[in-house]
């Protein structure tokens, strides 16, 4: 097994720095999932609030929180390059989360984390996930090309067997955003281009005659992947704020296997899942507030669902609430649908889940995860052996303007896991 942090140079041949990666511990709130004999850095207030507990220095346990929900648990890879995003994924063996670092150690909060962005080459760092939430089994992480330009966000992950697919985001020389796509086997990589998808790009006719090269797909964002019996699902918003729906049979990824897109209506954050005996569903918040200063997005959380990839049938709203930020979807075929979101509060941005044990005719009321006053970010979820594992990268509350340039967010303080049985979500 190859361990450690890998630098990937953007192109087919990917160069490995390697580091020895014990395996990780488990820990309570107030500790991090780490690896390596250092000290875990303090964790800002990322949990859920809860009573007074023993200190786990002194062997007692820790109290439950309320709601019997799990408390959230930090990841620190080892080394000394801060994390910049996470992506979760299901494998044979177990959820894994991808953890994005930065090529940079010497960042701090106030907008310096900016400048750790800007690289091609990033550095990331991959474990499987318990049912407790903790990280274990630490390994090379996948490849991750992002062009000149990448702000932690736009990146999906989907495994069969022993081959896997990577697609991020990255920002070229241009000013459009396209999505990379990387196919591996047996940990070697099959090819690595830019994705292409026939009529994503709405000034591309998809009735004319075949383009003799791939087109790639142009101003992408938060593309997000699906893979149900042998076909892979893909979703991702394009320039107009359309979530944008394709799919292939799994390991026909060129430009003239992918289905041609369909759009489904206005919305932002698309996320999409499914299996064969439910069909496939995509969740994208509706807007309903967009603040341009900011760049704040708002609004409820639309739900449509497919048989076929033709038709989508719109479902009742997850959440009635017009304070859904970013969002994510995952479905298990007993326990139904699993939507996590961070919605806007008073003082912070929350993370919040729903279920609908339905699948989507009914929805039961949100649950907040984490204490009101954090500000989530990037959600993700996946079902596994009936649980629903959740990640969230957790920002500073100092949110950049447009005409700064960077993100509209903060400073990525901390990435967050924590998991949820079915009867913890009302439904």
């Amino acid at each position: 097994m190859r361990r450690g942090i890998t630098y990937v140079v953007p192109a087919v041949a990917v160069a490995a720095l390697a580091l020895v990666v014990p395996h990780l511990t488990g820990c309570s709130r107030g500790d991090a999932d780490t690896a390596g004999p250092r000290a875990a850095p303090s964790e800002s207030a990322g949990g859920v609030p809860d009573a007074a507990a023993p200190s786990a220095s002194n062997g007692g346990a820790p109290a439950a929180p309320v709601r019997d929900l799990p408390r959230p648990r930090k990841i620190m890879p080892p080394g000394d390059h801060p994390p910049v995003g996470a992506v979760l994924y299901a494998a044979s063996d177990g959820p894994h989360i991808v953890v994005a670092l930065s090529p940079k150690t010497d960042l701090a909060p106030g907008g310096k984390w900016q400048g750790g962005f800007m690289f091609s080459d990033v550095p990331s760092w991959e474990a499987r996930l318990g049912e407790d939430g903790s990280a274990s089994g630490a390994d090379t992480g996948p490849p991750a090309k992002t062009g000149r330009g990448w702000n932690g966000r736009g990146w999906c992950i989907a495994q069969k067997g022993d081959e896997r697919v990577s697609f991020i985001v990255e920002w070229p020389a241009s000013a459009f955003g396209t999505c990379h796509l990387t196919h591996e086997r047996g940990g070697q990589i099959v090819f690595s281009k830019n994705l292409g998808i026939a009529g994503y790009n709405t000034w591309v006719p998809v009735d004319g005659p075949r383009y003799p090269q791939d087109l790639s797909v142009y101003d992408i964002a938060d593309p997000s992947v699906a893979l149900v019996g042998e076909r892979l699902w893909f979703v991702s918003r394009d320039m107009f704020a359309n979530p944008s729906v394709s799919h292939t049979r799994w390991g026909e990824f060129k430009y003239t296997d992918w289905a041609p897109c369909r759009r489904l209506g206005k919305g932002y954050f698309p996320s999409i899942a499914g299996s064969e005996d439910k069909g496939v569903f995509v969740s994208y918040v509706k807007l309903a507030t967009k603040d341009l200063i900011d760049g704040d997005v708002r609004g409820t959380i639309a739900v449509r669902h497919s048989t076929d990839g033709e038709e989508w049938k719109e479902l009742p709203p997850a959440t009635d609430e017009k304070a859904a930020h970013m969002q994510a979807l995952a479905l298990d075929s007993e326990h139904g649908l699993c939507v996590v979101y961070a919605a806007k509060r008073e003082g912070g941005w929350p993370l919040m889940a729903a279920r609908s044990a339905d699948f989507g005719q009914t929805w039961g009321e949100p649950v907040m995860l984490t204490e009101p006053t954090i500000y989530a970010s990037q959600p993700q979820v996946v079902a596994y052996g009936g649980r629903f594992y959740v990640s969230y990268r957790e920002m500073t509350g100092v949110r950049n303007s447009r005409k700064e340039g960077g993100p509209f967010e903060g400073d990525p303080v901390g990435i967050y896991t924590l998991v949820l049985g079915p009867e913890q979500l009302p439904a």
